[in-house]
């Protein structure tokens, strides 16, 4: 089976790019930081950074198909 084809360039997605973006706070009576939400997670096409979001609405760890 071939892997999908990004919806920007439509090339193979042999790979994709996951970016995740955390929040952490500073917390002055324990003095350090402390993650205040898992993030936000950002999958994007290598060869041309579409968001592949709608291609991977669950992640791409999660992404399965049948054919």
């Amino acid at each position: 089976m071939k892997a999908p084809k990004c919806p920007g360039c439509g090339r193979e997605l042999e790979r994709v790019w996951e970016v995740e973006h955390s929040t952490y706070i500073w917390q002055p009576f324990k003095n350090q930081y402390e993650e205040k939400s898992l993030g936000d997670l950002f999958n994007e096409c290598p060869h041309c950074n579409s968001n592949l979001y709608d291609l991977f609405p669950d992640g791409v760890c999660n992404y399965s198909r049948e054919e």
